[in-house]
């Protein structure tokens, strides 16, 4: 009885078991298949109480197999799926033959027994293998539980495997449908960028055009497109007809845009009839040989008006090796033409006042050292041909006279050194030993870059200035030298007066020697004698002086004491002073330095003005002073200052306007060229010489001054 009851509560749990095998696919709805085998070896762990459950599943894909295992909750262990797998694969390959299969136990000691399952056909799907130390496993009714159990975990994977199928294709599907969306998307996106990018550039090419168009038309060019098949343009075909004619090359020829292209024929009828024939051969030779063609020609407008307009064209030839046509360009070059006559007229005019004046351009390149240019009157100043010769820079320099030679080198590396402007006199010296004086200016010419890039200038003859200037300065020598004579001769009782002085003591001093001598009184014969001998010394420094002065030198600078120069006029015009009742007073500053100058010709200038302001005074009335003062002093370290004052009648409005023209006088019977030459010969030593009213005084003063040079400084 009680074995019938046990054996009613097993098969009731074996029902209990199955019932329950049988609800496991209702969880695994939506499973993946790891999901199903883990949930299926837990199930049999728990209900069959085995000691390990092992699973491994194929990846259709034929990735790496998925493992897995599951021990009761009371093991420790850690072995892994891989592992046991590895140990089982032995029982994994062939169905047994017998039950109960026995395995060395891959989780503990001792020997198991397992039951392997295959999940499909030939275990497609994958392998179960669960173990159990139990001696009867597996009994009937686990190995019942187990192939249901089998069974429903392989509907279950492949129910999953195909949901994983469908579920993969459908987001295949959804995913080719996404990419090919995007690229309907992308695509759309492109024709849209395509449109938009199109309708810019047909934009940008309507203002390309609009540009041209204007651009054309500020510029006077025009474009065009001619058709080159047979015929002749001279021959009026319209096989050479135009293809294309902008708006400005129409309107060069004198049409009007909007009534469209002109044929062949109204274009060649445009053109002046003596450049026709020329333009229109030189074409056609052109179309013949397919080279570019480049014209000038006139063109007529129905206007009467002439254009000069230069015609450009180039061939175009298809991939056949076709001529097809010939497209250019028309530019109006009136203005440029009518420019470059005006230059060429300009140039010859510049060239004809450059011979005329001889006068020559040139420029020189400061790196080589080269001249780069050289107009035809530089070239004929300097010998050369300008037809045939292009002299070099040594050639150049050849030519400048030898004793100049080193001067004018030394010059022009200075200026370019310094990048200033020069200015030099030099002489040249021709094949022909003809000599002439140049004077050349430079001017260095600079980049944006601020580098020195050449000297440009002129050189012009002055032969003819240079032997004026000496022929001047000579009768200019010459008339001082008249002024002197006759200042001199108007000086002559003055004169007289001073050396009778010297001689009437002579002859007292020996008179009164020969009584001395009469008196046998040695000593004081002696005595007279030396007197005698100093009135001697003295007449005859007199005499010196105004031979000096009365006598024709060239002009000799040297150093000099203004101070002592001022005595020595004073000395010779002492008689002149006393005669005229005149108080000669000076006030000479000390310490005044020496000054370069000619002694003769400074004396004649101090001279001429004393004597100027005696003769002032003479109209004055005899009570009333005569006063003359001669002064002189240093003025701000630069110059030496001499003035003559006299209190005379003084100097008028006219007069002072007047005073140093040439040939002007107030005397009666003056020749009106003592202050002239005074002041040319002030101006030469670098002064200056003006006159001026009296300011404390009646009367006027005439001053000048005298440089004072780097020696005296």
């Amino acid at each position: 009885m009680k074995q019938t009851i046990d054996e009613i509560r097993r098969l009731r749990g074996c029902i209990n078991d199955l019932i329950s095998v049988q609800a496991l696919p209702a969880m695994w709805t939506g499973q993946e298949p790891a999901q199903i085998v883990s949930t299926l070896l837990d199930v049999l762990i728990g209900m069959l109480r085995l000691d390990f459950a092992y699973a491994r599943l194929k990846d259709p894909a034929g990735e790496s197999p998925i493992e897995m295992l599951r021990l009761p909750q009371s093991r420790n262990l850690t072995a892994s799926p891989q592992t046991i797998g590895h140990v089982l694969q032995p029982w994994l390959e062939d169905a047994p033959q017998k039950w109960p299969v026995l395995v060395r136990n891959p989780i503990g000691d001792g020997d198991v027994s397992i039951m392997p399952l295959r999940l499909g056909l030939r275990d497609k799907i994958g392998v179960i293998v669960a173990g159990s130390q139990r001696a009867d496993f597996p009994g009937e009714t686990e190995r019942l539980l187990l192939s249901v159990a089998a069974n429903q975990a392989a509907i279950g994977l492949q129910e999953a495997r195909l949901l994983s199928e469908q579920k993969r294709v459908a987001e295949e599907l959804d995913q080719r449908v996404a990419e090919r969306t995007s690229e309907l998307l992308a695509a759309n996106e492109q024709l849209e960028k395509e449109i938009a990018e199109r309708m810019q550039a047909e934009q940008k090419l309507r203002r390309s055009e609009a540009y041209l168009a204007e651009a054309q038309r500020l510029t006077h060019t025009g474009s065009f497109a001619r058709n080159v098949a047979a015929g002749k343009l001279t021959e009026s075909s319209e096989q050479h007809s135009l293809t294309h004619s902008s708006d400005e090359h129409s309107r060069l020829y004198g049409f009007d845009p909007e009534r469209g292209i002109p044929s062949s024929e109204e274009f060649r009828q445009r053109i002046h009839p003596e450049d026709r024939d020329g333009a229109l051969e030189k074409f056609e030779r052109a179309v013949a040989e397919r080279t570019d063609v480049e014209v000038d020609f006139r063109t007529v407008l129905p206007d009467g008006t002439i254009k000069n307009l230069h015609a450009i064209s180039h061939p175009v030839v298809n991939t056949a090796g076709d001529l097809v046509e010939y497209v250019g360009t028309v530019m109006d070059v009136t203005d440029r033409k009518q420019a470059e006559e005006t230059l060429r007229r300009s140039e010859a005019y510049l060239a004809e006042a450059q011979r005329l004046t001889h006068t020559g351009s040139w420029a020189l390149n400061v790196a080589t050292g080269e001249p780069t240019h050289s107009s035809e009157e530089h070239l004929r100043l300097l010998g050369f041909d300008p037809e045939k010769d292009k002299p070099s820079e040594v050639e150049f320099r050849q030519r400048v006279h030898p004793d100049d030679r080193e001067s004018v080198v030394e010059t022009m590396d200075k200026a370019i050194g310094e990048r200033t402007d020069f200015e030099a006199d030099f002489r040249v010296l021709l094949p022909d030993g003809t000599i002439k004086y140049l004077h050349a200016i430079g001017h260095p010419v600079i980049n944006a870059a601020g580098d020195l890039v050449e000297y440009m200038g002129t050189s012009w003859d002055v032969t003819e200035r240079k032997r004026t200037e000496e022929a001047l300065l000579k009768a200019q020598s010459e008339l001082a030298h008249v002024t002197r004579v006759a200042t001199l001769g108007e000086m002559t009782a003055s004169i007289s007066h001073e050396i009778n002085q010297p001689l009437g003591a002579m002859v007292n001093n020996a008179n009164a020697c020969l009584r001395w001598l009469a008196a046998s009184k040695l000593e004081e014969a002696r005595q007279s004698a030396m007197l005698i001998a100093a009135d001697g010394y003295r007449a005859g420094e007199i005499v010196a002086r105004i031979r000096a002065l009365a006598r024709k030198a060239p002009p000799r600078k040297d150093w000099l004491d203004i101070n002592k120069t001022i005595q020595e006029v004073i000395t010779l015009t002492r008689s002149e002073v006393q005669g005229n009742h005149v108080s000669l007073k000076t006030r000479l500053g000390r310490n005044v330095p020496p000054i370069l100058g000619d002694r003769i010709q400074l004396q004649q200038v101090l001279l001429n003005l004393i004597m100027n302001a005696i003769e002032a005074m003479r109209g004055v009335d005899e009570y009333l002073p005569r006063e003359l003062w001669v002064d002189s002093e240093e003025v701000e370290s630069t110059d030496v200052l001499i003035a003559v004052r006299d209190s005379g009648p003084g100097l008028d409005a006219e007069t002072l306007d007047r005073l140093f023209e040439t040939f002007y006088t107030t005397k009666p019977e003056g020749l009106g060229m003592g202050l002239p030459i005074s002041r040319s010969i002030i101006e030469a030593h670098g002064g200056r010489l003006w006159a001026t009213a009296n300011a404390s005084h009646t009367g006027a003063v005439f001053q000048f001054t005298l440089p004072i040079s780097e020696r005296a400084s």
